[in-house]
């Protein structure tokens, strides 16, 4: 490897306060005079006090010349740069030399700093609302019920009854019901039962806190009187059955809690199918002209 030799940039009295330039002798081309007086004039005219404590050394391999420079005493502020033997000859290689030495010899800049991006007013959020429990599909009623035809004859009962809810303000119900009275004579007995069928449709509110109804309809089932002798007594007895029933208007007042319902029904029909029941020496036992009926309904909603 060829040899180095050191020139300084100033007096060797003054070499700790002055930029040290090595240049290796393989590097002919390299005007080392003109290098080291245009980095004594550039080390005074900096304001930068590293530029005084630097060290720049230039090695030649062929036809790459490498510039490198650093901190004495601090390895970590060092950097290099490679030039072709062309654009280093003579004085003008030496001014090329001498800037790209200051360059690196220079600081970075430090970024300026960038102001913090303007954040968004928070938007306020309305407070979460409570998902509401999906609409009951049907009724179902379990009644008490009492019936009386014409005001004479008084029958009691109870009934199922389903009530559809999902077409608005409509609703539509199918009841089935039983209702049964005794009568007691001197000779006998007798005891009536009226089993019907019922199908209504009308007006239908279901609040949060009370429910109301107004419903037309039909009622038809089947209807029997049967008589029966007192022990010891000869009497001619027998049964009477056959169809009762007719139209019908029905109203109902309710209160609500959650899903459970407690409703006070009225209704009245006029009878279609008449049935009657002869007793001897007493009025006959008939089912006609028309009923009134009040029932006590209580059911849940599902």
């Amino acid at each position: 490897m060829a040899a180095v030799r050191s020139l300084g940039a100033a007096s060797a009295a003054s070499a700790t306060q002055s930029v040290v330039l090595d240049v290796a002798d393989s590097c002919a081309a390299v005007d080392r005079a003109q290098l080291s007086r245009l980095l004594d004039i550039e080390q005074r005219r900096e304001a930068e006090p590293a530029l005084r404590t630097a060290r720049v050394v230039i090695a030649c391999d062929a036809d790459v010349v490498t510039l490198r420079v650093e901190q004495r005493g601090d390895a970590s502020r060092s950097g290099s740069r490679a030039f072709t033997s062309a654009d280093v000859t003579g004085e003008i290689g030496a001014r090329v030399l001498a800037l790209a030495a200051i360059e690196l010899l220079k600081p970075e800049p430090e970024p300026e700093p960038q102001p913090e991006p303007e954040r968004p007013a928070p938007v306020p959020t309305a407070p979460p609302v409570a998902p509401r429990a999906p609409a009951p599909s049907v009724r179902l009623m379990v009644d008490g019920s009492m019936q009386t035809f014409g005001f004479e004859h008084a029958l009691v009962g109870g009934g199922l009854s389903v009530d559809y809810l999902r077409l608005g303000k409509l609703g539509l119900r199918l009841g089935f019901d039983v209702a049964m009275a005794d009568h007691d004579y001197e000779l006998g007995s007798a005891h009536v039962q009226l089993t019907t069928l019922s199908a209504q449709a009308g007006y239908l509110a279901l609040h949060d806190d009370w429910t109301a109804r107004a419903f037309v309809g039909y009622r038809i089932g089947a209807g029997r009187i049967s008589g029966q002798a007192s022990p010891g007594v000869l009497a001619p007895v027998g049964t009477v059955a056959g169809a009762c029933g007719g139209p019908l208007l029905s109203a109902g007042l309710g209160l609500r809690s959650g899903s459970w319902v407690t409703e006070l029904g009225v209704e009245a029909g006029l009878v279609s199918f008449p049935l009657e029941g002869t007793v001897a020496a007493h009025d006959p036992i008939t089912l006609s002209r028309y009923w009134l009926g009040l029932s006590l309904n209580v059911g849940a909603l599902l």
